[in-house]
């Protein structure tokens, strides 16, 4: 009389191999997670607002990165698939996000504006619009890009 059951043995190495897979898929997902929850708290610190004033866009409050929110789920990742990056490129040729009153040289604005959108990226973001402001006599010039190519 021969058993067509798997052998004990066997059947528990194997359970507990799928269990193992399991945890390290789910502690992966966990780990990402709150790394995912660690960039947005860090993108959304980066946020100030500021105030335009345009006769084409009548009044324009925006932050130069909109304040994310997180999908919450298995797979965590950003509600948001498309998110603009506002800055201002000033007369003397130096750039500054919205808001804020630093001013960094292009290159220097060219890195940094490269690593936000490598942790929007990381997030989830699909796709990050660079918009910049510029004054041009009177009034504010507005210029939408995807790449940063157009920073020199």
């Amino acid at each position: 009389m021969t058993s067509k059951t798997l052998p004990r043995r066997f059947a528990l190495s194997t359970l507990l191999l799928v269990m193992l897979l399991v945890s390290l898929v789910f502690g992966y997902a966990q780990w990402r997670r709150l790394r995912v929850i660690r960039e947005i708290e860090s993108l959304n610190e980066i946020g100030n607002h500021m105030e335009i004033s345009e006769p084409t866009l009548r009044q324009l409050y925006a932050r130069s990165v909109p304040e994310i929110h997180l999908e919450d789920g298995f797979w965590a990742c950003s509600k948001e698939k498309r998110i603009p990056v506002y800055f201002f490129k000033n007369r003397v040729g130096t750039y500054s996000l919205a808001g804020d009153d630093r001013e960094f040289e292009p290159e220097e604005f060219k890195e940094f504006l490269l690593t936000i959108q490598g942790s929007l990226h990381f997030i989830g973001v699909d796709r990050v619009e660079f918009w910049q402001y510029q004054h041009t006599g009177n009034r504010i010039e507005r210029k939408i890009e995807t790449e940063l190519d157009f920073i020199k």
